[in-house]
């Protein structure tokens, strides 16, 4: 009955439109999860293990659908997936990965929405900047870790939020030092700069190798340095001079703002290109930010850059970040953003 309902509404459309559909499911598994939970829910009154199926199928497509967001945000993530996987309740939880997916094991509640807060908090914790977690401290562990499973779920409706709030968030604000650090990343991301730079600051902190003589209090002072930095940028006015370098021991990036309007009209690429080229073996990391209607104008930039061979494209986002103009009034904007990653990184040790 299983094998069924499953292979054949994908081999009957395969069929008919060359593999088309197979391909597409491949590539986004959340709707085919959600084509499945819509089987196994018209299926619950002739097969009684259909119900679990489709509570199974149900939450795995909500909680897939905002991993296919944060993977816009997120690169370079192990798992790009989620499976749920009901167990009794003598049987401990737990989650690992196989074949690129996170299998989450849980208790079952009848309460779904808890359940997804819970496997997307899971994921969150599991996956996002895993590797750089090791050298952390507990409360930015934490903070990192509310914040980002806020961020993947305030789309996800009242309920669900609600459910959020009162299982996990509430009780981590509660501590101050997780909270101080939650209210920066708040600023930090209204100011554009928390997945395309901090996040992407983390991954690459993860990725270096460190030996065990690292004294863990000057990593974790770091990371507050940075982001000391990130706020002060996200707290600037339009126009206003302010420092776009960070000169870390293991996190050294520069962010240049490309396709000022007077700039691109009356000189063009030349000048960019010019300034930009010797930060390129001085920085382990490159971010270009402009305005997203100036994409076409970034991307020649890019290029240009790109002939000297120093360093490679890690990601393209775009995203949106409210500015202040000089007398401080809010504006939104979306950015267009350029992650340049230089090809020989030195490996701290």
């Amino acid at each position: 009955m299983l094998n069924f309902n499953i292979i054949i509404p994908v081999s009957i459309c395969s069929t008919l439109l060359g593999g088309g559909v197979v391909a597409y499911f491949l590539t986004h598994p959340e709707v085919l999860e959600k084509l499945l939970s819509f089987i196994f829910r018209c299926a619950k009154s002739i097969w009684k293990g259909a119900d679990k199926q489709f509570v199974k199928y149900n939450i795995q497509s909500q909680i897939n659908s905002f991993v296919a967001r944060l993977n816009e945000s997120v690169p370079n993530l192990d798992a790009q997936h989620v499976k749920l996987e009901w167990i009794d309740e003598s049987i401990s939880q737990e989650q690992f990965l196989k074949s690129g997916s996170l299998v989450i094991r849980m208790h079952r509640s009848s309460n779904q929405k808890k359940n997804i807060v819970a496997a997307t908090f899971a994921f969150v914790s599991n996956e996002v900047v895993k590797k750089a977690k090791i050298y952390l401290s507990p409360f930015q562990k934490d903070a990192i870790d509310l914040f980002v499973s806020y961020k993947v779920l305030e789309r996800a409706g009242h309920d669900i939020m609600d459910a959020f709030v009162q299982e996990y968030l509430r009780a981590g604000l509660e501590k101050e030092s997780i909270d101080k650090l939650y209210r920066k990343f708040q600023k930090i991301d209204s100011g554009g700069l928390f997945f395309p730079v901090f996040i992407t600051e983390m991954t690459f902190l993860g990725e270096k190798i460190f030996s065990k003589g690292v004294e863990k209090k000057k990593l974790f002072k770091e990371v507050d340095d940075l982001v000391s930095f990130l706020l002060s940028l996200s707290n600037r006015h339009t126009g206003e001079f302010s420092n776009l370098d960070h000169n870390g021991k293991y996190s050294k990036f520069a962010i240049r703002i490309v396709g000022k309007q007077s700039k691109i009209e009356d000189i063009g690429k030349v000048v960019y290109v010019r300034n930009i080229k010797p930060l390129l073996p001085k920085n382990e990391t490159l971010y270009l930010i402009g305005n997203y209607t100036n994409k076409t104008f970034i991307d020649n930039v890019v290029n240009d850059i790109l002939e000297d061979g120093i360093v490679e494209i890690y990601h393209k986002m775009s995203t949106s970040a409210k500015l202040r103009d000089h007398d401080g009034h809010e504006f939104t904007i979306k950015n267009y953003i350029v992650i340049l990653r230089n090809k020989t990184i030195e490996i701290v040790a």
